[in-house]
């Protein structure tokens, strides 16, 4: 029997899309391939970047860094113009999930529903939006935090709040961010792609386990 590849978060996926087409599930070898792809990138980033600490304390961690929040907590409703800055309202979403830790927010699950729904259409995350037709109001695409944030709060939600869709997005935003794992060069980015890909794993273990499927 030939050997399974997990081949989802190969090439450049911000650049070359991946179409997601239905393929029949190749069972526990599939899932070992898959965390083995997993496990590699966060290898790389966990040695490129002298990434420690676990998962836990980290996204705190961060946030003790007053540069990182920019010494203010961003208010959801954003400035007073017409756009949405993405990563403003992906700063200020980490930010509130992380107080609110176990408490499900309505208000939160709105923004990420509104984001993933962005997201699965494009497979890609711009820069900013209208606040009315929530349209791409700059073609720009590319900017890696707006991704590593955006993992970092679906990881967050589904640790907290068990959510099997926000859980789909998260593994193809984590397949984009491996594709690119040469491309992320800031540590804060590195952190934050290395704890959501390790959230992400353990919620994948779990619902194997769930399902009778041990790893």
């Amino acid at each position: 029997m030939s050997e399974i590849i997990y081949e989802y978060s190969k090439g450049n996926l911000l650049e070359n899309r991946q179409h997601y087409k239905y393929t029949k599930f190749a069972g526990k070898e599939f899932l070992k391939s898959y965390i083995n792809s997993r496990r590699s990138c966060t290898f790389f980033l966990q040695k490129k970047h002298n990434i420690s600490g676990s998962t836990d304390d980290l996204f705190y961690d961060l946030f003790s860094d007053k540069s990182f929040i920019k010494e203010k907590k961003i208010t959801i409703e954003g400035d007073q113009s017409n756009d949405i800055n993405t990563e403003k309202i992906l700063l200020d979403l980490l930010y509130n999930q992380l107080e609110k830790r176990q408490i499900y927010d309505k208000e939160i699950h709105y923004w990420l529903n509104l984001l993933t729904g962005k997201f699965e259409i494009s497979k890609k995350l711009y820069t900013s939006y209208d606040k009315e037709s929530f349209k791409p109001t700059i073609q720009k695409f590319d900017y890696i935090r707006n991704y590593t944030l955006f993992s970092s709060n679906i990881a967050a939600f589904c640790r907290y709040n068990k959510n099997l869709k926000f859980l789909n997005v998260l593994l193809k935003v984590n397949d984009t961010l491996s594709s690119i794992k040469e491309r992320i060069r800031n540590r804060i980015d590195a952190s934050l792609t290395y704890h959501s890909i390790s959230l992400e794993i353990r919620e994948i273990i779990s619902l194997g386990k769930n399902s009778g499927i041990y790893i």
